[in-house]
């Protein structure tokens, strides 16, 4: 039996405000579900941000139900939890993912569950910010680790960032909203969602693995990450990785005034040698020669790209003072100024969040932050403050 781990889809984002780019999303999304029926799997299990909004627009509300349609043609099953993007916000209000179910094309963990598909017990959980997780966690947890460790065969779903399994993917160690070894034990698997890199580990007996994003949202997931996701193969335990093929490519180009000339030229003929215009990200270091004096060959990977994006940054902005604040944790720094000035708990999480993401993600985490604040639906309001 199969089991495929596909997370963080982000339907409906659109990219640099690109129409292009929200189709590349569906795209990608459709060429796993391509996959997935070819490899037979048995059973798909989503951890989180099927949706970038909570009420996405018709078009990917309708295609992300043509997709699942697919699979439940085919007899495959689907158990699906929300992320921090399409959790229900707003009192009054159901994730998206609730019409999905209603047709009877998915399995809805939400705001937690746990339910039998196939012969294997699965259990989850919504995203939850850190500050309510720890009582979700005191009341919860251990009956998941009872109902895994009596059966055969278990999955544990979940959109956090586990530590030590996020610090590899660019944030600060001190972004995490739970500890690996305070997850529930006796689970087979562990598919984890957020980061949108792959990851792969032993935890309790059992495997975790982040399956990633299916596309890439900024340049960092591009430069240090793939696109893909996963199987687990229930019989045997082994996990294996998918990477999805025929997307559009993402370039990114780090570079300085001295090497530039070279390697912004390599850059325009690899752009050009592309079937796909590409979206390109070059980051260029002012250490001479400012970036204005390559401005032509920047047109003429524009000609040819579908968007290009150059980061100018000059030696000065990047030195900074280097005396004792080498060794500073920015995000502890931020923590103690604002404790130091009585700010909320909330405000120093979000401090954090920024810091430890792409300014490209800055709109997005204030826009999501301040939906959070508004008030939210779920039985665990009372409960958990959530």
């Amino acid at each position: 039996m199969k089991i495929a781990h596909v997370s963080d889809t982000h339907l409906g984002y659109v990219q640099y405000h690109l129409r292009e780019r929200k189709e590349d999303f569906f795209r990608a999304f459709k060429l796993v579900v391509d996959r997935v029926i070819e490899e037979g799997v048995d059973v798909l299990v989503h951890s989180g941000d099927l949706f970038e909004s909570y009420h996405p627009d018709v078009e990917s509300l309708s295609f992300a139900i043509d997709q699942f349609k697919r699979l439940k043609e085919v007899g495959i099953e689907v158990v699906a939890i929300t992320g921090n993007h399409d959790r229900a916000l707003r009192k009054g209000t159901a994730p998206p993912h609730k019409i999905l179910s209603q047709l009877g094309l998915l399995k809805l963990l939400d705001p937690f569950g746990e339910l039998e598909v196939k012969g294997i017990y699965f259990a989850g959980f919504r995203y939850l910010p850190k500050r309510f997780l720890e009582a979700f966690r005191e009341e919860n947890f251990h009956k998941f680790e009872e109902r895994a460790k009596e059966r055969g065969t278990s999955v544990l779903v979940l959109h956090q960032a586990v530590d030590p399994f996020i610090s590899y993917s660019g944030h600060h160690p001190d972004a995490y909203e739970v500890l690996a070894a305070k997850l529930p034990k006796g689970f087979s698997y562990y598919a984890a969602g957020h980061i949108h890199l792959f990851r792969k580990e032993r935890l309790h007996q059992g495997i975790f693995s982040y399956a990633g994003s299916t596309e890439f949202r900024n340049s960092s997931e591009a430069e240090r990450g793939s696109r893909g996701f996963n199987i687990f193969n229930v019989d045997s335990k082994a996990l294996e990785r998918i990477e999805i093929e025929g997307l559009r490519p993402f370039l990114v180009l780090n570079t300085d005034s001295e090497r530039a000339h070279q390697e912004v030229s390599e850059l325009l003929e690899r752009v050009k040698s592309e079937s796909i215009p590409p979206v390109v990200s070059v980051t260029f270091r002012e250490t001479g020669e400012p970036a204005e004096k390559f401005s032509e060959l920047f047109r003429r990977i524009e000609e040819k790209a579908l968007y290009l994006r150059v980061i100018k940054r000059t030696v000065a902005e990047e030195s900074g003072d280097s005396d004792s604040r080498e060794e500073l944790s920015y995000s502890k720094a931020i923590e103690e100024f604002c404790k130091q000035n009585n700010f909320p708990e909330k405000v120093r999480t979000l401090a954090v969040e920024l810091l430890n993401h792409s300014s490209e993600d800055v709109e997005e985490i204030i826009r999501r932050y301040v939906k959070e604040e508004l008030g939210e639906l779920s039985p665990l309001i009372e409960k958990y403050g959530v």
